[in-house]
């Protein structure tokens, strides 16, 4: 909280106990020695890590490109976890042909489901709490622009207007 004039320290705490408390948890060590010299150091000792994986899904084509790319983030969360236990969250934006798996029934639980079995036997382990779905359609801007209506004539006012020099 401040480096000196006198020194305030947050002493930390041991681990996260919620979502919020993400990252490494753990105390800070003080040593003074003889001639008053201070060493601070961080020290992890948390057993588990709260995570949040925020990921757009453009691009990504269909549901096990989906899982792939969630397992990819979760094997690099594990390896910066210092060892430790994960429990992460996952929040999916964007748009993209991944949304219509999603917007099925059940797919964000069955999704959750796959990634717990992948990685929850593992040690040290990673457990999926949430998967949160804010995805939406993909647009197909050129068939809005084709329509005979408003919204037709706007998106073609538009790229006339952006690809005209003058």
């Amino acid at each position: 909280l401040r480096d000196r004039n006198p020194m305030i320290v947050y002493p930390g705490n041991s681990q996260g106990r919620h979502p919020r408390e993400g990252g490494a948890r753990g105390v800070v060590l003080v040593e003074v020695d003889d001639e008053r010299q201070i060493q601070i150091e961080f020290v992890a000792v948390d057993s588990v890590r709260w995570q949040r994986i925020n990921l757009d899904i453009e691009g990504i084509a269909d549901g096990p490109a989906l899982f792939a790319e969630l397992s990819e983030q979760v094997s690099r969360l594990l390896a910066e976890a210092d060892g430790r236990h994960l429990v992460y969250q996952v929040n999916l934006v964007g748009r993209g042909p991944a949304n219509r798996m999603l917007s099925r029934a059940r797919a964000v639980d069955g999704l959750a489901g796959q990634l717990n079995e992948r990685w929850l036997r593992d040690e040290p382990f990673a457990f999926c709490g949430s998967i949160t779905d804010e995805t939406k359609s993909p647009i197909d801007r050129q068939t809005w622009r084709d329509r005979q209506d408003f919204v037709g004539y706007l998106i073609s006012f538009v790229d006339e207007a952006v690809n005209d020099e003058a």
